[in-house]
């Protein structure tokens, strides 16, 4: 099997905002941000390794990658992947030094990849994306709908509010899938109507979580400020969905993973 070479082009794409998600051992979904994704070859993809702990644990224990990349937030491509190791040398390590990316372009701390990870291809999916008034349409849908009030005891920081309700930030959403891998879409429109609720459009997904699945939610800003949400799913009228927030946490440095609520 093998990437199309659609999916191969966005990510090997400098440009393209990539992510990783990720299970442990309860079927939790764990996203972040990966620049380093490249495909290798038509049936592999390589990452480097660095300020990814819980991602690193989660493959090491359930080895299943869900894949996502998007350009220009209208081009996307998406895949899922069965993990097939690390190397701390090697080809693959090589080549991710020569393009050596940090994990986000404001590292100040950026030393170099730990290791080299590789993800052999099972299935992928292209999609494009809604803009212009189409876009506008469904935000102002999903403003207009909030009226369920929210059980989650979690509020998200006020820095994670106002770059999630960017226009300009990029969100995405992972879950885990009925053949248990690790999914990761594009989540456009999403908005916060409080610090404590997610809305988003469903229209999109070829697939959808269950009704009270956990989910988590990975939030990149146009400054590559980059933040991870996880809660609980629940399916809204005219195919929109809402999360209520558990947990909120860093994905970019300095402070990579580190829980600021919950």
């Amino acid at each position: 099997m093998e990437f199309s070479e659609y999916f191969t082009s966005l990510l090997n794409n400098r440009s393209s905002s990539k992510f990783m998600a990720t299970l442990d051992t309860a079927q939790t979904p764990n996203i972040i941000p990966v620049f380093s994704l490249e495909s290798w070859d038509r049936s592999t993809a390589i990452f480097g390794e660095y300020l990814m702990w819980k991602s690193k644990r989660n493959l090491q224990t359930v080895p299943r990658a869900g894949l996502l990349a998007v350009l220009d937030r209208t081009q996307c491509g998406m895949a899922i992947c069965d993990f097939d190791g690390f190397e701390e040398s090697g080809q693959y390590m090589e080549a991710l030094q020569k393009n050596s990316i940090p994990v986000c372009s404001n590292s100040a701390d950026w030393q170099g990849y730990r290791n080299a990870g590789r993800l052999n291809y099972v299935k992928s999916w292209t999609m494009t994306l809604t803009n212009g008034s189409k876009y506008l349409k469904k935000l102002i849908q999903l403003r207009l709908c909030h009226s369920r009030s929210s059980k989650a005891a979690t509020a998200m920081p006020i820095s994670v509010f106002r770059r999630l309700n960017k226009s300009d930030s990029i969100k995405t959403l992972a879950f885990v899938g009925g053949d248990g891998y690790p999914l990761a879409f594009p989540a456009f429109p999403m908005i916060a109507p409080d610090r404590r609720t997610i809305l988003f459009s469903l229209s999109h997904l070829p697939t959808r979580p269950a009704d009270g699945q956990s989910v988590a939610v990975c939030v990149l800003s146009a400054d590559n400020v980059a933040y991870q949400l996880k809660g609980k799913f629940h399916p809204l009228r005219n195919s929109r969905g809402l999360i209520e927030i558990s947990e909120v946490f860093t994905a970019c440095p300095p402070l990579c993973g580190e829980k600021i609520g919950g």
